[in-house]
């Protein structure tokens, strides 16, 4: 049985460095009378997301925060499987698995892991609505109800 092993990402600053460079040297086709997208990707959205990548983005923030997590990699018949695998803290954690299909990634997972593997303490339970035509009871609790005062009969 192939055994899971620790996993760091850490991607050579050279793969960054190419990255940039293919970038800047980008050459964008005429996009023509495709502000819908009908004709496929936007050139401007394009443009616009090839900026953020290349002079915005923090690839080093991102690698630190993927690796915050217990990262592991097992070989299944020469494929690298990656994943993450957190336990559980208190006193009956539940085991569960999180999986992806493409195009997403494990890292669509990210603001939920830690909130599922150490949720917050119980909140206390809310308290019951408020009776009818008021916005609080009275210091004391509720009053008893006023008595049912019926007509007299009729004679």
């Amino acid at each position: 049985m192939p055994q899971a092993e620790p996993f760091t990402v850490a991607v050579p600053d050279e793969a960054i460095e190419d990255l940039h460079r293919r970038i800047d040297n980008t050459r964008f086709a005429p996009d023509f009378a495709n502000e819908d997208w009908r004709f496929g990707m936007n050139g401007e959205y394009l443009q616009s997301f090839l900026h953020s990548w290349r002079h915005e983005y923090d690839w080093r923030e991102t690698e630190a925060r993927i690796n915050s997590f217990n990262n592991y990699q097992v070989d299944f018949e020469g494929v690298p499987l990656h994943f993450i695998h957190e336990k559980g803290k208190g006193p009956n954690p539940m085991p569960l698995i999180l999986t992806h299909g493409w195009p997403w990634t494990f890292w669509d997972f990210e603001q939920v892991i830690r909130p599922l593997t150490d949720p917050p303490p119980p909140r206390r339970p809310p308290a019951p609505p408020p009776r009818r035509g008021r916005a609080r009871p009275p210091p004391g609790g509720d009053p008893p109800p006023p008595p049912i005062v019926r007509p007299p009969p009729r004679q």
